[in-house]
């Protein structure tokens, strides 16, 4: 159950810094016309930590939630 939570925690820690390095390269290049490949990088592990930790989570405890796996 610790993994999980660890997983989780890096799931919300990936997800809330994934803008900072796009924001960051707006600023730079005073343009918004490419993507920051460390935004696409933070925001894959943040789907794939908080998928590990919805499904390892709801498996242990044996509550589905169901509308989760659409988030």
């Amino acid at each position: 159950m610790i993994l999980l939570t660890i997983i989780g925690f890096l799931g919300a820690i990936c997800f809330a810094f994934c803008a900072l390095p796009q924001v960051i390269k707006a600023i730079k290049t005073k343009s918004t016309d490419d993507i920051s490949l460390l935004y696409i990088i933070l925001s894959i592990f943040g789907n794939i930590f908080s998928a590990i930790y919805i499904f390892g989570t709801n498996y242990l405890s044996g509550c589905w939630q169901y509308p989760q796996y659409f988030n």
